[in-house]
């Protein structure tokens, strides 16, 4: 079976323009009071939101530095639509959901809890796990830490390092010049330097009070996924894909030891806090505890059963902690090597494990964005955080624009308010991820397909099942309604589309996938031409079209593609078709398919092209707007093929689809987050 990416996303033709008179939008009034733009470097905004304000009766323009809003918090006045003339102005305008988590520590009092991950940095009070603030940021946030002296809170990106008033305050400053993604971050103890370790094999020495590097330490063969400061601020520890451990002089810069001891990758590295002991986690499944000054192994930890992602030390050094892939985090004995206590959280992935400063409680936090807080002497669960963060595989607009609809990994379906940001209706019925999603011409119905091998229809006004839609033996690739909506068509990866009444919810044919020559083709991709006629279904190396009225097969359209079709949609108008391949290359073809137009290429990421998973047409098909594997998102003018934007922020496979009006452009992605984004003011 050939591996395709996900699923189109489609406009439908027969939409109107949003009237947003009917949407008075309510904005926190104290958010305008508390946010600030950073004025430092060109990291992009950075803001901080409070928990609580006062509302105003009407949707006002919001200042650059009050964006993007939350979830939960209305959108502002949108007054433009996305044009070839300012689609170099768009910027992120909301961000839902929490994202994934790659890091949560204590602040030095144990008072406050940092969670670093996908859209940036939150605080919580440790005592009551209630939010204090967000930090926005641009790209993924890879490393968080505290100064020693808890005043300061920063973040490791692939822009570099952003710091903050850790109480609660703007941004203090931006560290940029790192080669590379900033895979680790660490404060001296002295307050003096931050150390920063890259993906690109390289360590950077920063000065904390100017900001500016100072040094850069090189020994590495691989990316550097873990790096510390020893507690008397002299020695760090670098641990890195190729194996290996060192450890570097601070004051000469030179290379003390390096420590060879793992079979695979070493994840991650901890100072005791006497500075005697070094841990170090791995790729391959054990702990190491080492003998700084000699670089002699001490122990091996055996137990784990998956990669481990994180280890720490008590404050008073007598126990360590390690957390895995599979959810389970062990508290050991130092002196002995002895495992102590097992905690579990089953179908989660542990990200990170840190102590409180008194050392009677273990925080552990989830990928998932979740946290676990556990009694270290009982090893007993006792706090848990469960930010919302939505996976998302599928994403549609309703025809009025007014409903925002995605899918989950967990099968759920969500249906939002668009402008108002509430979460109108959770549809659940399916039993695995949603793989795709439509709204009929109308936009009375959803339907929603699964690889649990089954679609749903939908009643969107009330959230209710009409029908189950049987009879696929794999999962479901794709969707499209026919112009007038009576009829559905899905396809699957057994090897058929099937073509269904929508009132009665019952099936009318079954086809049978196209064949070449020893190639067994799978459906990939639907869509209906304009009229209505005629249905187009994407296979390996060709668009297989179908009579609807009969279910004859026509002459496919050979020779026009090398890879597997897995994504058709056509502008509204119906005078263009846009077509992605499974190697992520996209054409623009004539609405026929046979005269191609334009070759529209994604950009280049770490020596490789980026791979299109998703595209959608603008309402007045002048844009095509596409998402990668990458998580970036391109514009391209259909009238030139010249690409005029590329949006970051999402960490990989990202979704796009335009609203009706040509306001907004929604994307989401399974790294938990669902961004809108729109020219403003």
């Amino acid at each position: 079976m050939i591996n395709h990416p996900y699923p189109i996303l489609k406009f439908d033709p027969s939409s109107q323009a949003l009237n947003m008179s009917k949407y008075p939008l309510i904005v926190l009034a104290a958010l305008l009071g508390s946010l600030l733009l950073a004025s430092c470097g060109s990291s992009g905004p950075t803001l901080t939101v409070p928990l609580t304000g006062t509302a105003t009766p009407t949707a006002p323009l919001l200042p650059a530095a009050a964006l993007p809003v939350l979830e939960g918090t209305p959108l502002p006045r949108l007054e433009k639509q996305i044009s070839q003339a300012n689609a170099g102005d768009l910027s992120q305008i909301a961000l839902w959901g929490a994202g994934s988590l790659n890091r949560a520590v204590y602040s030095p009092d144990g008072k406050t809890i940092a969670l670093a991950g996908s859209i940036g940095v939150y605080t919580y009070d440790a005592a009551t796990l209630q939010r204090l603030s967000y930090h926005y940021s641009d790209a993924p946030v890879i490393a968080v830490a505290f100064s020693a002296d808890g005043k300061t809170l920063s973040a490791g990106t692939a822009e570099g390092i952003q710091s903050w008033d850790a109480g609660g305050g703007g941004s203090q400053l931006t560290m940029k010049g790192h080669y590379g993604d900033a895979a680790s971050l660490a404060f001296s103890p002295d307050g003096k330097l931050v150390a920063t370790g890259s993906f690109e094999k390289e360590i950077t020495l920063w000065e904390r009070a100017s900001g500016q590097e100072t040094h850069y330490l090189l020994g590495h063969s691989l990316h550097i996924l873990s790096i510390a400061f020893s507690p008397d601020s002299r020695t760090i520890a670098s641990a890195s894909d190729d194996r290996s451990i060192i450890l570097w002089d601070v004051a000469s810069r030179e290379q003390l030891h390096t420590l060879i001891g793992h079979a695979l990758g070493v994840t991650s590295v901890a100072f005791s806090p006497d500075g005697r002991t070094l841990a170090s986690g791995s790729l391959d499944r054990s702990v190491i505890l080492w003998d700084v000054a000699s670089g002699s192994k001490l122990h091996t930890l055996s137990g784990h059963t998956n990669t481990i992602s994180s280890v720490a030390f008590s404050p008073d050094g007598k126990t360590l902690a390690s957390g895995a892939r599979n959810g389970e985090s062990k508290l050991w004995d130092v002196a002995s090597g002895k495992e102590l206590h097992s905690l579990n959280t089953p179908e989660a992935s542990v990200s990170s494990v840190a102590f409180s400063p008194d050392g009677q409680r273990l925080l552990v936090g989830l990928l998932a964005g979740s946290l676990r807080i556990w009694d270290v002497n009982g090893g007993k669960q006792l706090q848990s955080l469960d930010p919302p963060s939505y996976d998302v595989y599928s994403l549609a607009f309703s025809p009025d624009g007014h409903t925002l609809a995605t899918g989950l990994d967990t099968g759920a379906v969500l249906l939002w308010d668009t402008y108002s940001a509430k979460l109108l209706h959770t549809l659940n019925g399916h039993t695995d991820k949603v793989t795709a999603l439509r709204f009929s011409p109308g936009g009375t119905i959803l339907a929603s397909g699964s690889s649990d091998d089954s679609a749903i229809l939908w009643d969107v006004a009330s959230g209710s099942q009409l029908h189950t839609l049987s009879g696929h033996t794999e999962a479901l690739t794709d969707l499209a309604f026919s112009p007038d909506g009576s009829l559905l068509a899905s396809a699957s990866d057994d090897g058929t589309a099937r073509i269904w009444n929508v009132a009665a919810g019952s099936e009318v044919r079954s086809l049978i996938g196209y064949t070449q020559e020893h190639i067994d083709s799978y459906f990939y991709s639907l869509a209906f031409s304009p009229d209505g006629k005629t249905l187009l279904a994407g296979s390996a190396g060709a668009i297989q079209p179908w009579d609807v009225a009969t279910g004859h097969k026509l002459a496919p359209l050979e020779g026009q593609h090398s890879n597997a079709v897995s994504a058709i949609v056509f502008s509204p108008d119906g005078r263009l078709m846009a077509t992605v391949e499974d190697d992520g290359s996209t054409g623009l073809w004539d609405a026929l398919g046979k005269h191609k137009l334009f070759s529209l290429i994604a950009p280049m990421h770490d020596d490789v092209t980026e791979q299109i998973i998703s595209a959608a047409f603008s309402p007045d098909g002048k844009l095509l707007a596409a998402g990668t594997d990458y998580g970036e998102i391109l514009l391209w003018d259909t009238s030139s093929g010249e690409q005029l934007q590329d949006l970051s922020g999402h960490a990989y496979d990202a979704r796009v689809a335009f609203s009706a009006d040509g306001k907004l452009l929604a994307s989401a992605s399974p790294d938990g987050t669902i961004r809108l984004w729109s020219v403003y003011p």
